[in-house]
């Protein structure tokens, strides 16, 4: 399945219904192997396995992103609270937000304080 993920369609969707129907009428096999499959997927796949893994890559990338992201919403967060006097209210108005999503951001960034 990720080998049929990673290739790219230029046909688009024909494609790789063409390169199923033709690996499945081709292979004396229930289930198709690599072996089964047309020489141009097979040659992308194996390039692919000698070249870095891309999802790790990309995955590493969405996680050190997100993480940014939440390090900069959770100082934004701060900032407009410490501005405020800690009034979320007024916090949320400054940052344009619900009070309520304000709450959600704080759950999610980690942000507790006591209120009086």
């Amino acid at each position: 399945m990720a080998m049929f993920m990673d290739y790219s369609y230029p046909g688009n969707i024909r494609e790789l219904e063409n390169l199923i129907e033709r690996s499945y009428f081709l292979s004396d096999q229930p289930i198709l192997g690599i072996e089964d499959l047309p020489m141009e997927l097979r040659e992308q796949i194996k390039n692919h396995q000698n070249s870095p893994d891309i999802t790790t890559a990309q995955a590493a990338f969405k996680k050190a992103s997100k993480a940014a992201q939440l390090s900069s919403e959770k100082q934004m967060i701060l900032q407009a609270l410490k501005a405020c006097n800690y009034n979320c209210s007024q916090a949320a108005k400054t940052l344009k937000i619900s009070r309520s999503s304000l709450y959600n951001k704080m759950k999610k960034c980690d942000i507790h304080f006591e209120r009086h």
